[in-house]
């Protein structure tokens, strides 16, 4: 008959209950983060990327790694793109053809920047999404997380991507009539948002070019439009 020894056992006791108070805790945690990405990020209109507390990170133990994917494209977008892109903004914001025959530099460096931040935007989005790939979730996170994923990561990065291409056209539309105007001094006069042409041919030429720019310019509203629903949460 074999006899059982007390120290075994009591070992096996030992890393039983380990095993239960790890798998507690696990699952603890995910709950909490789960709660955490649902009534913070997704039941919230718009972008929302909060900072975690100490508390925070307690709380969800390793699964803060995976929150700080999202935060961590946030911060690092910001800091390579806001100083320019807020630049580029203002460079913009021109109201008449008088205006823009003044600040012509101004319209071919915010026309460079927007030409150069998608693919900066999408190197960022890269490394979130190789982040993410790694990370091992069960499925009632996975869930979630996907959901949160898509709020502040993939939905704002392909709204300014798809947004500052479109911005660029109506740029190069503005520097074409630009172009126009500066070739036809002799027949065409601008005084601010005033426009005189004494040439027909030549008026109507310059319209053709003022309307495709119009078009643009309302696409360009309509992206910045998209980008406000998806970071502000409103049209």
């Amino acid at each position: 008959m074999l006899k059982r020894n007390p120290a075994v056992a009591l070992f096996f006791t030992l890393i039983c209950a380990c095993l239960l108070s790890a798998c507690s805790n696990e699952e603890a945690q995910r709950k909490a983060f789960i709660e955490f990405l649902q009534t913070r990020i997704i039941d919230k209109p718009g972008v929302h990327v909060p900072v975690l507390r100490d508390e925070d990170k307690n709380l969800f133990g390793e699964y803060s790694a995976q929150y700080a994917a999202m935060q961590h494209f946030h911060e690092s977008l910001n800091e390579r793109t806001e100083d320019s892109l807020t630049t580029a903004m203002k460079q913009m914001n021109i109201s008449s053809m008088g205006q823009a025959i003044q600040r012509r530099e101004d319209i071919q460096s915010a026309q460079k920047t927007l030409n150069e931040l998608p693919a900066l935007i999408s190197e960022e989005q890269a490394k979130a999404d190789e982040a993410r790939k790694s990370f091992k979730q069960p499925e009632d996170l996975k869930a979630v997380y996907d959901k949160a994923y898509d709020r502040v990561v993939t939905q704002p990065a392909e709204a300014m991507k798809n947004m500052m291409p479109v911005a660029s056209e109506t740029l190069t539309a503005t520097l074409e009539a630009l172009d126009y105007i500066n070739a036809h001094q002799d027949v065409i006069k601008v005084n601010g948002a005033m426009i005189e042409v004494s040439d027909p041919v030549i008026q109507k030429e310059l319209n053709t070019r003022l309307q495709a720019l119009n078009t643009k310019a309302q696409a360009t509203m309509q992206a910045q439009r998209k980008m406000v629903a998806v970071v502000y949460g409103r049209g």
